[in-house]
Parts: structure tokens; C-alpha cells; sequence
């Protein structure tokens, strides 16, 4: 999307499918990754710490014991991006539990 030439793509509507805003949601959702999960730190958390972690860890990858596996990490960038920290449901002002879709 080019918002030179485009500005208002912002604010077109969408047709439905989601194909004619799909580079924007793409982009955006690429910008989120990079400023709030990969740079995400505090004194208990640190992405790229917990990240070289998880994958010296294997990955949790195993495919004959898939209801042991720790999903802790995986868990906690969703946080981040959900809720600004990595420790859902304690994440102010977001207290509670985190619901699941059906």
C-alpha cells in the first residue's frame, strides 16, 4: 500500500473478503511484531532471551506426547500482543482470564 498515492486507502471499505485490506492488516500486524513483542523487556521477561530459549528448548516439537508440551512461551507473546505484557492474566489494566474462542 502506498499511502503517498493512496491516502485514503485507509478508510476504503472492505469488500468483504478481506483481500482488498489484506496488505494493510499484513503490515500492520508486521510493524506490531517488531515494536511490542520483539522488543518486549522488563526485569522478568525478555523476548529474545525466552526466544533462544524456546528454541534451544526443541521447540516444544514433539509429536508423540502433544498434551505434555509447555506452551508457557507461545502463551506469552500472545499476551504481549493482546494485552502489552507477558504475564496474562495479570497484565494491567487487562486483569482477568484471558477467554478462548470456540
Amino acid at each position: 500500500i502506498n499511502f503517498c498515492t493512496t491516502p485514503n486507502k485507509i478508510c476504503e471499505t472492505n469488500s468483504g473478503d478481506g483481500k482488498d485490506t489484506e496488505d494493510l492488516r499484513w503490515t500492520v500486524a508486521m510493524f506490531e511484531f517488531a515494536e511490542k513483542v520483539q522488543r518486549y523487556s522488563n526485569s522478568n521477561w525478555d523476548y529474545k532471551q525466552k526466544l533462544v530459549e524456546y528454541v534451544s528448548g526443541g521447540m516444544n516439537l514433539n509429536e508423540y506426547y502433544p498434551f505434555d508440551l509447555d506452551h508457557s512461551f507461545i502463551h506469552a507473546v500472545s499476551s504481549i500482543v493482546d494485552r502489552g505484557c507477558h504475564n496474562a492474566p495479570n497484565c494491567l489494566p487487562y486483569v482477568g482470564e484471558v477467554t478462548k474462542l470456540p
